[in-house]
């Protein structure tokens, strides 16, 4: 407010100006794809057949990659939210000096990230409407623009049976280079789904080393060291061998039935609303994240770092997909009050958020509204949906596919008893001996006891617990739960978080082979207190990993039991 003193008629006024000045910063509302019709997202290969859309995807990524890193919609500045740089977003604060926007161990953990995806989506699409653009005019131009107006992000489906002679993890994520088609003619690029390149690295947002020196985003890298490259052998082999417990957890979670609080977030207590004993979408994320990352300390490893690396989208995208499944199978069931379980960016542990929680920052309109979770429950609101939800999808059409895609098998698949259609509340095995039961891993343990990520990895059979770059060719490996943390060595006591890693899959397996008599309660407990092995692995602050034995396990299915733990090294 000035004010200006006047002379009029000998006396002396003074006249108040109010002055309002508008604010220089102007918000950006989240819209999504919106405008040119509601486009599944598809999955990475099934979207590699369709080569104008991939190729505009690429093309688009690569442009979207190259963007000033102050740019608010750059692949940088967005990917920033989810943690590092600890830096506000269109003009929403923190509370916290640490940490970013996105929550995790929530119940808003599955809402949060659906706007989250739908801005990164968004802002690629930008860059591919760009390239349209350019192309000549015409016949070409039409043809990319209506492969453009279809095109959404694509979904990494990491739990399904790969194609026969195909890798669990799509060659689309692991060459080095592409071949493209762009405005200029045919060229070869670098893989912008390979990995992201900082431009520049920015030493100040990245915390800490090895993160400081890393020049792009790696996968499992050969060391810590600032030559080190991805090992994506390894990475390939190691998401090969969790397929089948991948592929498990999540026809669980889609055949359970259970409230959407318990399958949506890992989180035990803590005012969060689920027993010890469940497992989660976001158990079996975490667990994506720790295998991408690896035990050298990728940037899929730690929370902060995770969105950088170009797979993390095609891994959420996938997230997001299960979300859409089950609030499709199970309508009445969605987010509930629950308390938060850790500080970030925006929040504060303890708060309570519901589903009329702004999920900040992502701004619904330019009055500053944002998005919450209750306006976000269908997705075509930002403009897509997912290959089972179109035409005319049904209850009935969805249970096929999910049966389609996730039924366990085993060696011996007709032994498998669906769970739809039927009354059925669980799918389980016939033993042979006139009894069913399902058998799991329940992993129980706190989020931070280790200062960062870490992972419990499972053995029923002989392996070489001593060199960890083996575990993913051998045969005793029936699976692994992550617990994916920040960096920093954060420590917030009392966070507990749950999985389950199914075995029935497995000792079905060795009952066929002989090694395992009948799947009877008694034979299966004395089995497992011989062979079961599991060991719990972090990254040192150093070069190498380190291995715990701090974490406790029981098996469910028979009575709960201790059993055997062993360490590389011990």
């Amino acid at each position: 407010m000035l004010v200006f003193t006047t002379h009029s008629s000998g006396l002396i006024g003074l006249i108040w100006i109010f002055l309002f000045f508008q604010n220089a910063f102007s918000i950006h509302p989240v819209t999504g794809r919106t405008g040119h019709g509601v486009h599944p997202r598809l999955e990475i290969r099934e979207l590699a057949k369709d080569r104008d859309q991939f190729n505009l995807y690429l093309l688009g990524l690569q442009r979207f990659q190259a963007m000033d890193q102050n740019d608010m919609l750059s692949y940088y500045q967005i990917a920033g939210i989810h943690g590092r740089p600890y830096k506000e977003y269109d003009g929403v604060p923190g509370v916290h000096s640490s940490g970013g926007y996105c929550p995790h161990v929530s119940n808003m953990f599955m809402p949060w990230h659906r706007p989250f995806l739908a801005l990164f989506e968004e802002a690629l699409l930008r860059k591919v409407d760009e390239i349209v653009d350019q192309f000549p005019a015409g016949a070409t131009r039409n043809r990319y623009r209506s492969a453009a107006d279809k095109l959404r992000v694509p979904f990494w489906d990491w739990a399904m049976n790969a194609p026969q002679g195909e890798n669990v993890v799509p060659r689309q994520l692991t060459d080095e280079f592409v071949s493209v088609t762009s405005p200029n003619g045919d060229q070869t690029i670098s893989n912008p789904l390979y990995s992201y390149k900082f431009n520049p690295l920015n030493t100040n947002d990245m915390g800490g080393y090895p993160y400081t020196v890393w020049q792009n985003t790696l996968r499992r890298p050969t060391s810590r060291d600032g030559n080190a490259k991805s090992n994506t052998q390894q990475f390939v082999s190691m998401m090969d061998s969790n397929q089948k417990s991948l592929h498990d957890r999540m026809y669980g979670l889609f055949t359970r039935a259970a409230p959407f609080v318990e399958v949506s977030t890992e989180c035990v207590g803590n005012g969060c609303g689920n027993d010890v004993s469940h497992d989660s979408f976001e158990s079996v994320h975490d667990v994506i994240h720790i295998i991408s990352g690896g035990n050298t300390g990728g940037h899929m490893y730690l929370l902060d770092f995770s969105a950088f690396d170009p797979v993390f989208w095609l891994h959420h995208a996938n997230v997001d997909r299960a979300m859409a499944l089950f609030n499709f199978l199970y309508p009445d069931t969605y987010v509930e009050p629950g308390r938060q379980t850790q500080d970030n960016f925006q929040w504060s542990r303890g708060q309570v958020k519901n589903a009329w929680t702004p999920l900040k920052p992502f701004h619904s309109n330019s009055n500053g509204d944002f998005w919450m979770a209750k306006d976000i429950k269908d997705p075509s609101v930002f403009g897509y949906t997912y290959p089972e939800l179109t035409n005319g999808a049904t209850t009935s059409s969805v249970r096929s596919a999910i049966n389609r895609l996730y039924q366990p098998q085993s060696s011996s698949s007709s032994r498998r008893r669906s769970l739809f259609p039927g009354n059925s509340t669980v799918s389980v095995y016939t033993n042979g001996t006139g009894s069913d039961r399902e058998y799991m891993l329940n992993v129980v343990g706190e989020k931070f006891a280790l200062g960062g990520s870490y992972a419990i990895y499972f053995f029923l059979g002989e392996c070489d617990l001593e060199d960890m770059s083996s575990w993913g060719d051998c045969p005793g490996f029936v699976g692994a739960n992550g617990v994916l943390a920040p960096s920093g060595g954060v420590t917030m006591n009392g966070t507990t978080v749950t999985g389950l890693v199914p075995i029935t899959s497995a000792l079905h397996d060795l009952h066929l082979g002989g090694y395992l008599d009948s799947l009877d309660e008694d034979v299966v407990e004395a089995f497992l207190s011989l062979r079961l092995h599991w060991v719990v692995v972090k990254v040192r602050s150093n070069s190498g990993t380190s291995c715990q034995k701090s974490l406790s396990n029981t098996i469910e299915g028979g009575r709960r039991n201790p059993h055997r733990r062993s360490c590389p090294g011990t």
